[in-house]
């Protein structure tokens, strides 16, 4: 005879209940490690010491300890915009200026060969010139750097060459990553200036309002389907379109293929459209975004630093005597004049307004870097479809590092410069803006 099977038979244990029996069966640092083992390992700690906190002697010669050098940590920095095409480079090896020719599409003209009448003549040299423009664009990027190396001192901080070399090596990577950083918040500024510019500004066609809030903790799963509805509706059209004018500011009229683009995409949407939506889980066709790049971003360009959160008290930068930026100053008015001086010590403090109420050479009224709010501008933009090459760069004068020895200082100055470059913004091509129902 068969078991009768109650409902409490039938009853599991929960998640959490799971977990601890795993957590009972399971190997435990308090109930497995030995007294003398569990002693030293927490009198040691585990977190990083101070050089200055470093115990040097042996417990049973009492002889200093050596240190193994093990590894350096190099700062590195990618920039996804110039890895995903939006950024094109070009190798221009002379000349002050770059010319880019635009050649318009060439609309037929009524047939002169119908209708031909005896003792009549075809004209076949009329002329007809074809429509073209140009523009041209300046050297806008000189970059430079400088790091010093004292190679006595360093035999001093390692045993053997390897360390020192690597520790060399790591220093020169350092000067690469803050070009990179550069060239990145310079490309971000210069797609800022685009998408903002008086002087060739965007069009109504290239500006689609979208149903997304400003802030995307409210955003419902309406309006992500939305958006994504924006986009393939955007995309369809510019497909099945000959040829259009109405994606560029400067209203050249030609064809650009779906592949050609890239989505710039604010950081945050995109998860909420594969966790909300499960797309790329259930149903990647229905919700798929048309785009083959898609880059996120935590922003457009155009952040500028304010005093507190509401963003009411407008800051400028302070650089010391290298001219880096060193922290901030409260301006005192809100003129338009450029304002440079410099304090006993060589900071130099930079602000477009006058007169500066900085009291030379104090410099009061300085915010530190990590005290300042900043202030998007350009927060109403959600996304942006943007053809490759809309931001460009002209590299007539390529990234070197020169190292210089200095005799008398007993240290060798590595020199990294790029002079005399350009990167720039060309309205000719296609770019559209998806913004906030809030803008």
């Amino acid at each position: 005879m068969a078991k009768k099977i109650t409902p409490q038979a039938l009853k599991g244990i929960t998640n959490v209940q799971f977990w601890n029996e795993c957590r009972k069966n399971n190997a435990q640092f308090e109930s497995y490690t030995s007294a003398g083992t569990k002693d030293t390992f927490t009198e040691k700690g585990f977190e990083a010491i101070k050089a200055s906190d470093l115990n040097i002697l042996n417990k049973f010669f009492e002889l200093s300890l050596r240190v193994a050098f093990q590894k350096i940590d190099i700062a590195r920095a990618r920039n996804p915009l110039t890895d995903a095409g939006l950024v094109e480079v070009y190798d221009t090896p002379n000349g002050g200026f770059v010319q880019r020719i635009a050649i318009d599409s060439i609309s037929p003209i009524s047939p002169v060969y119908n209708g031909l009448e005896n003792g009549s003549s075809v004209d076949p040299w009329k002329v007809r010139k074809p429509k073209t423009s140009q523009r041209f664009f300046e050297q806008n990027y000189d970059y430079q750097n400088l790091i010093t190396i004292q190679e006595f001192q360093a035999k001093q901080i390692f045993l053997d060459e390897y360390g020192m070399g690597q520790y060399i090596a790591g220093i020169l990577q350092g000067l690469e990553t803050g070009r990179v950083k550069q060239e990145y918040v310079n490309i971000k500024e210069v797609l800022n200036a685009g998408i903002n510019s008086t002087e060739y500004p965007l069009k109504d066609t290239q500006k689609i309002e979208t149903q997304l809030p400003k802030d995307l903790s409210a955003v419902t799963d309406d309006q992500l389907r939305g958006f994504i509805e924006n986009i393939m509706d955007l995309m369809t059209g510019m497909s099945v379109q000959v040829s259009s004018g109405q994606y560029n500011a400067a209203g050249f009229d030609s064809k650009v293929d779906n592949s050609d683009y890239v989505l710039l995409v604010r950081a945050g949407i995109l998860n909420k459209i594969k966790t909300r939506l499960r797309v790329g889980a259930f149903n990647p066709e229905d919700l798929a975004i048309p785009v083959d790049r898609i880059v996120e971003v935590s922003d457009f360009g155009g952040l500028y630093p304010y005093k507190e959160e509401e963003h009411t008290t407008r800051l400028y930068p302070v650089y010391d005597s290298f001219g880096s930026e060193t922290g901030y100053f409260i301006a005192q008015a809100d003129a338009g004049t450029l304002e440079i001086k410099t304090s006993s010590d060589g900071t130099v403090v930079l602000g477009y307004q006058a007169p500066v109420n900085t009291n030379i050479p104090g410099i009061p009224n300085v915010v530190d870097k990590k005290d300042v709010y900043w202030k998007d501008e350009n927060e109403e933009v959600n996304a942006m479809i943007a053809q490759k090459g809309l931001i460009f760069e002209n590299r007539q004068n390529p990234y070197v590092v020169n190292p210089i020895y200095n005799p008398a200082g007993l240290y060798t100055n590595y020199w990294a410069s790029s002079p005399a470059n350009g990167i720039n913004y060309d309205y000719y091509y296609n770019v559209i803006l998806f913004l906030s129902a809030e803008g």
